[in-house]
């Protein structure tokens, strides 16, 4: 698996982008104050490239990776730890995910679940997702954070 990312890393460098609508859903999140976290399968070296060249270190407060957990995802393990670093209840916390293993992952955890699926992943089954999204331009806070579970 070292290997992979690794060869991830090699590749990628240069190349990575935010998905349509991320800098500005973000910068959202930011401006309201809220609590944010990445729970990735990947590995720490290569979400460590992912922060480095898109700049999350400004709005993501916490991360955490597949291989700094007991088990990855679809175990509850990694949105789990991503909650604690952040000190809130996995019940506070809203997921996005973009694959029916991170979806399961979110749910066994006992959090929301809104899907915003790639191009490899659209055909994947989101049946346990509260919502799908085309694109994080279609998310809207106030919709996704009730006051009841703002911070």
């Amino acid at each position: 698996r070292h290997k992979k990312s690794d060869l991830f890393c090699e590749m990628a460098r240069g190349k990575l982008k935010f998905m349509p609508g991320a800098r500005e859903f973000l910068a959202e999140v930011k401006a309201r104050d809220l609590p944010c976290g990445v729970g990735t399968g990947c590995y720490k070296i290569e979400y460590e490239l992912m922060r480095e060249e898109c700049g999350l270190g400004e709005w993501v407060q916490a991360f955490v990776g597949g291989d700094e957990v007991a088990h990855n995802k679809p175990y509850p393990d990694i949105f789990l730890a991503v909650a604690s670093q952040l000190g809130i209840s996995p019940e506070q916390c809203v997921v996005f995910e973009n694959t029916d293993v991170g979806v399961s992952a979110a749910r066994n955890a006992n959090m929301k679940c809104i899907v915003v699926p790639s191009a490899f992943s659209k055909d994947q089954d989101f049946s346990r997702a509260e919502r799908i999204l085309d694109s994080l331009r279609k998310a809207d806070l106030i919709s996704i954070f009730p006051l009841e579970i703002r911070i």
